[in-house]
């Protein structure tokens, strides 16, 4: 169910749906999962919840997930 709040808040479905995905897949734990969310939304506040790599990491699969000129 999507309430609009996490678009509302910054964080994107594309975000949200990275996040689960990994999470389904064992990758992240429902702990990582809220910190890549936090990021998601306000990346110069939570910044700090991420590692160096899960940053870069998650910047990268970003960056690939925004369609061009968008």
């Amino acid at each position: 169910m999507n309430d609009g709040g996490a678009e509302a808040n910054g964080a994107s479905e594309g975000d949200i749906a990275y996040a689960k995905a990994r999470a389904d897949s064992g990758a992240m734990n429902p702990f990582t999962v809220m910190r890549h969310c936090l990021y998601a939304a306000d990346s110069a506040k939570f910044g700090s919840m991420l590692t160096d790599r899960a940053r870069a990491t998650f910047d990268e699969w970003q960056a690939a997930e925004v369609p061009e000129g968008g």
